[in-house]
């Protein structure tokens, strides 16, 4: 069973408070930031049940009950940090990539050329995060760029 699947358990009072404490909560219209650990991708995650499971999943479950079977919790605000349960909504997988294209998000951010200097910078010692804020992009993705999971047939 993949994370997208992964039910929620119910939390207790102290999980509840732990939760939303490591939520940055701003305004009802603004991005509610995930503090705590994230993933490669960018996305918050919560250990809970056993297992850990997306911060954001958590977040719809807390406000609006159980998700059904093979759904995901997508953001309208296209911040995978994002907890506000106003910038989330149920959709298939569909969905998504049909919101995903219609907002352009799956073009490139980088080109080829960016690719070699990324990892030389890296290897003469910048952080992941700090070469993700100087190329405009995830830290999740520069490390899959040094790593070679993208990018592979640049040199």
């Amino acid at each position: 069973m993949g994370w997208k699947t992964k039910s929620i358990p119910v939390l207790s009072e102290q999980r509840l408070r732990w939760f939303w404490a490591k939520v940055d909560k701003r305004g009802d219209g603004e991005c509610w930031n995930w503090t705590a650990y994230l993933n490669p991708n960018g996305y918050g995650e919560f250990s809970v049940g056993g297992g850990n499971r997306m911060a954001h999943r958590v977040a719809w479950f807390l406000e609006h009950g159980p998700i059904a079977q093979g759904m995901f919790i997508c953001h309208s605000c296209d911040n995978p940090r994002c907890c506000n349960p106003a910038h989330l909504y149920a959709g298939t997988q569909k969905d998504n990539i049909l919101d995903m294209t219609k907002k352009h998000r799956g073009a490139a951010k980088l080109n080829a050329s960016q690719i070699p200097l990324i990892r030389q910078l890296k290897r003469d010692g910048w952080s992941i995060k700090k070469l993700g804020s100087r190329f405009g992009v995830n830290h999740g993705t520069i490390s899959y760029i040094i790593n070679r999971k993208t990018w592979r047939h640049v040199p």
